[in-house]
Order: C-alpha cells, then structure tokens, then sequence
C-alpha cells in the first residue's frame, strides 16, 4: 500500500494535513474521507483500523486532520462546528481537484457531525458511514461550539433538537 502525505487549503487558506492510503494504483477506487473525533488526530486508533479495512477491499482512504488538530494549522481556541464542516467541504473539493469521483465519507463522533452537515451540503458525496456521531461532554461545555452549532445549524433547546446539553 502506498501512503502519501499531502497538503490542502482550508476556505481560509489555511494549512490542513491528510494521508491518502492507496491500496492500488488503480484511480478508479472508491475513497473514503475519514474524519476523525474532537481532540482526536488523522492517527486515531479508528481511522487506522478502518484505512487497513478499506486497503484490504480495495477502497482508498483519506484521513486528514481537522482545523487545530495533529500536524494541521489553527489555535484549539477557534475551532467550531463550521470549521469542521469547512475541512471536510474542503478535504471533498482537494479529492474531486485531483481526479477522485466516487468518495464517500466516515464521520466518527464529533467528526461524524460535521461529516453530515457537510453531507448536507454537497452533491459530491456517494456513500457515509458514521461512528457514534454527537457532541461529547468537551464540545458540549465549550461555549464556542454550542453557539456555533446553535446560530448555523439549528436551535438546541431542549426537544427542539437532537443535541441535548
């Protein structure tokens, strides 16, 4: 299997860090984005699991870090809920630039949340999996990510959502 760093963009041109693992040199594969949970990197336990699944079935995996996360740029201070969403948006449009057509994409916790929103917003996206999307109890405390969440993505009062603090 051929593992490849590589570099891409995030909207506001900043430095984002993923590895393509690529079972054959065949362009054809299916990928799979893996997006990985809050204060997590692309080198969780699940991600790498997952890439040795996928290799092992000939699907190539791209697991990348999200904003202020592992090798990526950013302050943990400013991350939000639009941030990730941002990165995978971003990490879909690095994949389609470079040739890949049938990507699908694996969201574990938080990652799984902004794997979806993000879903919602593209027509790119062919196939998703997710791992035990939600906010855990750090994002949920962090004032940042609820009022992100809140103001973008819907209220979150209790029964009006399926966020519940």
């Amino acid at each position: 299997m051929l593992e490849e760093k590589v570099h891409f963009n995030d909207s506001k041109n900043r430095v984002l860090c993923g590895i393509l693992s690529i079972p054959d040199a065949n362009p054809g594969l299916p990928i799979v984005i893996l997006c990985h949970g809050l204060n997590s990197d692309k080198n969780s336990n699940t991600n790498i699991a997952l890439k040795e699944i996928l290799a092992r079935n000939s699907v190539i995996s791209f697991r990348f870090d999200f904003f202020a996360h592992g090798e990526s740029e950013g302050n943990p201070n400013d991350r939000t809920v639009g941030e990730f969403v941002d990165d995978v948006l971003c990490a879909i449009l690095y994949l389609k630039n470079n040739k890949y057509s049938r990507i699908g994409i694996m969201g574990a916790s938080f990652g799984g949340i902004a794997a979806v929103i993000a879903a919602s917003k593209t027509d790119s996206l062919n196939f998703m999996a997710l791992k035990s999307p939600g906010m855990g109890k750090t994002s949920r405390n962090m004032s940042n990510y609820k009022d992100d969440f809140e103001n973008k993505y819907g209220s979150m009062q209790q029964g009006t959502s399926a966020y519940q603090p």
